[in-house]
């Protein structure tokens, strides 16, 4: 399906979870660029003149990192205790510092936004996340078995004390301590022993085997009746690039902008800046 306005995406999304059990959760994210991989930051790498080399040091400057930026941002969240490397990290990873967590939403307009707010002339695109169906494969490996454990406690030590926990991406939502967190609906994957991209994991995975979802159906007769059907945890779907800044102007008139996912005044001055921005205008307007 061609995604030319914002109805077409709402359109898309209607029609993809129609029939799901209404229980499911779906989660979404958003790439400036469809050529993006999921990985998070701290494990992306880049290429020049023909090498390839990580954008970080991970492996010797993680703790330094998440140090730099409590010694740094002390003053501004003084109400966490520089002992929860868990939240810490949680609230680095808002703010653009590189961890080895990546952001989802549960909210489909967001990710729409985030895929469409940069990078003007590369198509964007959006993952859609079945979190049961994930968790069903990725389960079939004892290594990644958390009862009696606490994701908290597992990434304080993986990154702490650097032992080997996990070893696929967990996900899991935060307590919203950031007014952001709250108006991007956000949701967090922490990633283990694995530094793969999530789509080569989950292709990975469910190469042995996909999970199964609840359906309700409709049989001929009337009569709606609850399956299971073999499913994808993971699925995508193209934004293109000459449709980015429409889609921008369809999501401002219903409220989603950099002022309302980004509360404060620095959102705030952005989205003014934005909207009187003549490049980011129509013809019809401009005139």
């Amino acid at each position: 399906m061609e995604i030319n306005h914002l109805s077409d995406y709402i359109k898309y999304i209607e029609q993809f979870t129609e029939g799901y059990y209404h229980s499911h959760l779906f989660l979404f994210r958003g790439e400036a660029k469809a050529d993006y991989t999921l990985i998070p930051a701290l494990y992306r790498t880049t290429t020049s003149q023909d090498i390839t080399y990580k954008i970080y040091m991970e492996s010797d400057c993680e703790r330094s990192i998440i140090h730099q930026f409590i010694t740094e941002a002390m003053s501004y969240a003084d109400s966490i205790s520089t002992e929860d490397i868990f939240r810490w990290v949680q609230y680095a990873q808002h703010f653009g510092v590189p961890t080895r967590l990546l952001d989802w939403t549960a909210n489909p307009l967001v990710a729409l936004y985030f895929a469409c707010c940069s990078n003007p002339q590369a198509n964007g695109k959006i993952y859609i996340l079945h979190p049961d169906l994930y968790a069903q494969i990725v389960n079939k490996d004892n290594k990644n078995n958390m009862i009696g454990k606490t994701i908290k406690d597992e990434v304080y030590k993986t990154i702490w004390e650097k032992e080997k926990t996990f070893s696929y991406p967990i996900i899991f939502k935060p307590y919203y301590f950031d007014k952001r967190m709250s108006a991007q609906s956000s949701w967090f994957m922490v990633w283990g022993e694995r530094k793969k991209p999530l789509d080569k994991i989950i292709e990975e995975l469910e190469m042995s085997g996909k999970g199964s979802s609840w359906f309700r159906v409709r049989n001929k007769e009337g009569i709606i009746y609850e399956t299971t059907q073999e499913d994808t945890a993971l699925s995508s779907i193209v934004i293109p690039s000459d449709n980015k800044k429409m889609i921008l102007h369809e999501l401002n008139r219903v409220n989603i902008n950099k002022a309302t996912l980004f509360p404060g005044l620095d959102g705030i001055g952005a989205a003014v800046e934005w909207k009187n921005n003549a490049s980011n205008l129509d013809i019809d307007e401009i005139i």
